[in-house]
């Protein structure tokens, strides 16, 4: 079994971040890519996101049927709970073979992970077959902790760019400029950094 991988993406609404998920009508989406490698994609989000009603909603007491049925799902949980339920994935290894997507996480991962979420969630990803992918909508709000631990960043148009986060990127930050630059005179939808991780 390969090296399981974080995944972290950065873009402002609109600029094509659920298609990249999903798939879209110019790529498959990391859904489909995972699906082709026996793996489910649960999406984790605080509210009924318009673009994911098709989708089914699992509750963790039903993540076993992510290694049983691979599949597209979806999870919605309120702001006030997602500690709770992302301490509940971390630590009670729920989730086996499954890309989760945490989709507009800013809203509820802050600056710095709770150390007792992040080394389980990040530090089990191997041993469960779980890769990550945290959906951002912008540089400054990225948590410096997540970017530490990303091995692939994909860059879409943004507001800001990389120099608010250039301590949590400096292996790769000079090739995270020049992409934020490309994307934003648009060269390219999105372009994937490979952190070297």
């Amino acid at each position: 079994m390969s090296q399981n991988k974080v995944y972290t993406v950065i873009g402002a609404r609109g600029t094509g971040k659920t298609p990249f998920i999903r798939g879209g009508d110019f790529e498959d989406g990391m859904a489909k890519l995972w699906a082709k490698k026996n793996m489910s994609t649960l999406v984790i989000d605080e509210i009924d996101h318009p673009k994911y009603r098709d989708v089914p909603v699992l509750l963790p007491k039903d993540y076993k049927k992510l290694s049983t049925s691979v599949g597209l799902y979806r999870t919605i949980c309120q702001t006030q709970y997602m500690d709770d339920l992302m301490y509940k994935i971390a630590n009670e290894h729920l989730i086996w073979n499954t890309l989760i997507v945490f989709e507009d996480c800013p809203k509820y991962i802050r600056k710095s992970f709770r150390r007792d979420i992040e080394l389980s969630l990040i530090g089990n990803s191997k041993q469960q077959n779980v890769d990550l992918c945290f959906i951002n909508w912008n540089w400054s709000d990225t948590p410096p902790d997540l970017l530490k631990k990303t091995n692939y960043i994909a860059i879409f148009k943004t507001g800001d760019d990389p120099s608010y986060r250039k301590d949590s990127i400096l292996r790769c930050y000079n090739a995270c400029a020049e992409a934020q630059q490309l994307v934003n005179a648009g060269k390219h939808p999105y372009i994937l950094i490979d952190t070297g991780l």
